[in-house]
């Protein structure tokens, strides 16, 4: 087993397949590997005499997380895509890919809202930035958003946030810094 940095477990990407991350593992972690093998085992998804290939670990946010190769031709995929959602929620199982794309990557691009012009009570905001962000695949920046805007202290502060997801824009799309607040087709 080796231990990455989280830029390295970026890298894992490059490989010609995927990784099966499990979340949080505290403990003896060789005790976690001979367990999801034996479950694994267990479970038919690979033969008794399977071993993994490669295993790595890294911390994030103090959690520490395994990360286990599948580039093995002995592993059935399909039941392993079945287990893997049905430990889901006991050990916060996923895809590397998945898990780089919601845990690793910043928002590339932020999404339009249209929040200008629209009606100012803030949980209506909030509605609107969430599903503009989770239409792009953010679904975890907005639960952050809706997280960190409903612990803000004041309008200004909640707006500034929402901000720092989505492109603030119109009903039309336009955006926050192409609307011309002198133009004479404006009405006030």
């Amino acid at each position: 087993m080796k231990k990455l940095k989280l830029d390295e477990v970026k890298n894992l990407k490059n490989k010609n397949y995927d990784f099966l991350v499990l979340q949080g593992c505290g403990g003896n972690l060789d005790e976690w590997v001979d367990g999801i093998t034996n479950m694994l085992k267990d479970n038919r998804i690979v033969p008794d005499s399977f071993s993994f290939d490669e295993i790595y670990s890294f911390e994030k946010e103090g959690a520490t997380n395994l990360a286990f190769a599948l580039n093995n031709k002995n592993i059935d995929m399909g039941k392993l895509a079945k287990f893997r959602l049905s430990i889901r929620n006991d050990f916060g199982a996923m895809w590397l890919s998945d898990y780089i794309d919601n845990y690793l990557n910043d928002i590339k691009k932020k999404p339009k809202a249209p929040i200008v012009g629209a009606d100012g009570n803030v949980f209506n905001l909030i509605g609107i930035c969430s599903q503009a962000l989770k239409r792009a695949g953010y679904h975890d920046q907005a639960k952050e958003m809706i997280n960190r805007v409903t612990n803000s202290h004041s309008y200004e502060d909640a707006i500034a946030i929402m901000c720092e997801y989505i492109e603030p824009t119109d009903q039309y799309g336009t955006s926050f810094e192409e609307i011309d607040v002198f133009d004479k087709d404006i009405e006030f």
